[in-house]
């Protein structure tokens, strides 16, 4: 069972204008609320072995919201193969929801009779079928090879009701909540992509990690054109690793690395003329996510020593953040 509460706020809206003339925007409520949710998630799963290779996993999950009372059902579908004793696969589906954020539901729009209601609050769950395939090796003891690939259909995403480009599926990509009101679940999207994965457990006084993924993630407003959703960053690669050294009994200097390059995200332009007209930022809305930044490099290295004694342990370690700048 998941609770979740909001506190009362007000909030001024970026778009009003200023009507007392005072030279500041006339406050209008945003969110004005003292409410909570709570969503409650029955399960049950069921696990069969045909054989010593074979195993099937089948399970059942609910949620059901006490906003609005929407509910759904979710089936769950697991499979697994062992081909040898190093090597297996594995099959699986799920249908995933996802309740809407709690400012999402209690942001007050006008009306038509000059009042402000929290129009959204009747949303339902965003939707996802969910399929994946998945190959697992290990060639030697404390080594994995891992390749998995999958597919993602959205549906039932909140949109505006006239044709528009917006999509809660890019909601959190500027770390602020949209202040759209009226939204209707009838949005879609689709996320694909193949990950591979290297891996050395620690032994040895070393490991290591590599995994690569190469993904496309789509979406469509209520206008029915597809776009590249706000996280599609297309391709990302990580490389960690770490190696420690005895140093006496108790002691031993351990370092730390991790890099990350990663492809850059799509925004939609600023319309300049616009902006600068009104004051504020004016984005061309009708070509949403068109335009694509550079791609993205970090390196961070962590350079550390550990002290092991009777009955404690002290680590001491200088982390260093984006060296490769």
């Amino acid at each position: 069972m998941d609770n979740r509460s909001l506190v009362s706020t007000v909030e001024s809206r970026d778009d009003n204008p200023d009507e007392n003339g005072d030279g500041r925007p006339d406050l209008l409520p945003v969110r004005d609320v003292d409410g909570g949710l709570t969503t409650f998630e029955p399960y049950a799963s069921f696990k069969y072995k045909p054989s010593d290779k074979a195993t099937w996993i089948l399970g059942l999950h609910g949620q059901i919201q006490s906003l609005n009372s929407k509910s759904v059902v979710e089936p769950r579908l697991g499979f697994n193969y062992a081909i040898t004793q190093k090597s297996g696969i594995n099959l699986g589906y799920g249908l995933h929801s996802q309740v809407q954020p709690l400012p999402v539901f209690y942001l007050l729009s006008p009306t038509e009779s000059g009042t402000f209601e929290p129009l959204n609050k009747d949303l339902g769950f965003t939707r996802a079928h969910h399929f994946v395939i998945g190959w697992d090796y290990k060639p030697a003891a404390n080594w994995r090879v891992k390749a998995e690939t999958y597919y993602q259909q959205l549906f039932d995403v909140p949109v505006e009701k006239v044709s528009s480009s917006f999509s809660m599926v890019n909601a959190g990509a500027d770390f602020v909540f949209p202040q759209i009101g009226d939204l209707v679940n009838n949005g879609k999207g689709r996320n694909y992509g193949v990950e591979l994965t290297l891996e050395k457990f620690f032994s040895k006084s070393y490991y290591g990690l590599i995994t690569a993924s190469v993904f496309q993630s789509k979406y469509k407003g209520s206008d029915g054109i597809e776009r590249n959703t706000a996280f599609n960053n297309e391709y990302v690669l990580n490389i960690l690793g770490g190696k420690e050294w005895k140093v006496g009994k108790n002691t031993a200097i351990t370092t730390d690395f991790k890099f990350t390059h990663a492809g850059g995200r799509y925004v939609t332009p600023v319309n300049l003329e616009a902006s600068k007209i009104v004051g504020n930022e004016v984005l061309y809305k009708d070509q949403a996510f068109t335009e694509k930044l550079g791609s993205y490099l970090r390196m961070d290295l962590k350079i550390g020593i550990r002290i092991n004694k009777k009955g404690f342990s002290q680590q001491f370690f200088l982390d260093f953040q984006n060296v490769s700048k």
